[in-house]
């Protein structure tokens, strides 16, 4: 039973990476937009799972992780000027996923939102 969990969790987590990616490709995160002139998410790392589901059709759960951004401050002016700075912050993440059982396994994995916890910009 354990080498099964094991593959797939494996599994899982391989179309997970990809799935996080194309999420910071084609995702806004209205959590850091206000933070700075241009803001990105340049990658989002999964550390664990959480609140796992198991039913008849598909497996949820939550992914926890660290989303890396990327901020950028100063007007064109500013950063001729040489005043321009880019800094890279990193700040807790959390996404509900959806993987439908059915063959092959794990290749329909939904992101269905991600949140950014960005309370430690505040402290």
């Amino acid at each position: 039973v354990s080498q099964s969990r094991y593959a797939v969790y494996q599994k899982i987590e391989n179309s997970l990476d990809d799935s996080l990616i194309e999420s910071t490709i084609f995702e806004s995160f209205p959590e850091i937009e206000h933070l700075a002139r241009r803001t990105s998410v340049e990658q989002l790392y999964a550390e664990g799972f959480k609140e796992i589901e198991i039913l008849c059709d598909r497996v949820m759960f939550t992914v926890v992780g660290a989303a890396a951004c990327y901020f950028e401050y100063g007007s064109r002016q500013e950063w001729r000027d040489g005043d321009g700075t880019i800094i890279r912050p990193s700040f807790p993440f959390s996404a509900r996923i959806t993987v439908m059982i059915e063959n092959p396994f794990g290749e329909i994995l939904t992101v269905d939102e991600i949140g950014i916890n960005t309370d430690s910009w505040y402290e």
